[in-house]
């Protein structure tokens, strides 16, 4: 996460939830549809989140938190947008009762990140990153391979193998139970009381 974001993190006021701890929080853009996602895309990255799943209208990260040398998602962050409206929704996924108002802190964190990420933008760079992102949907870059390389043929089974094995590991395994039966040791008996 960038210093700055570091410094804005710890002047947000926490807003404690309780039960299954969510957050939800709402925000007006002037983006288009197509613009969003890949600037949601950027902020998420610059916060340090992990990107989970992205479709046309909604992105959901997770953050990670590193508690006694192992590292685990704590919050699942999901950012939804519907005709300029932005729902975004913080969610801790451990078993917790209360979550000391750590969604609220990512909520709004990713609102302050992504208005900060959108004022990096201005139209022009608007404008191009709308059309290398309708190129990217609609795969205009993709190249039509003239041919495919050929499967791999498959190994052909040898079933003899798999009956001689058989049977000689059960008559191996026949010896040496009688062997271990003969000898004082009844096995089938002391098989039967534990069962």
């Amino acid at each position: 996460m960038e210093d700055n974001l570091k410094i804005y993190e710890k002047t947000i006021s926490k807003k404690h939830s309780f039960g299954s701890p969510k957050y939800k929080e709402e925000f007006h853009t002037s983006l288009s549809k197509t613009v969003f996602i890949p600037i949601a895309e950027k902020t998420i990255l610059k916060l340090g989140w992990d990107l989970v799943y992205k479709d046309d209208h909604s992105i959901e990260a997770k953050r990670k938190d590193k508690s006694l040398g192992f590292e685990q998602a704590t919050e699942a962050i999901t950012v939804t947008y519907s005709h300029g409206n932005v729902v975004v929704k913080s969610e801790s996924l451990g078993n917790e009762i209360w979550d000391n108002g750590r969604n609220s802190k990512r909520a709004k964190l990713f609102i302050y990140a992504f208005k900060e990420t959108e004022n990096e933008f201005d139209k022009e760079a608007l404008a191009k990153l709308e059309i290398e992102t309708e190129k990217k949907n609609n795969w205009d870059d993709y190249v039509i391979p003239e041919s495919l390389t050929e499967p791999e043929e498959p190994r052909a089974k040898n079933f003899s193998i798999l009956v001689v094995g058989g049977i000689v590991i059960a008559l191996i395994l026949g010896f040496v139970l009688a062997e271990i039966s003969i000898h004082g040791i009844y096995v089938i008996g002391l098989f039967e009381v534990l069962v």
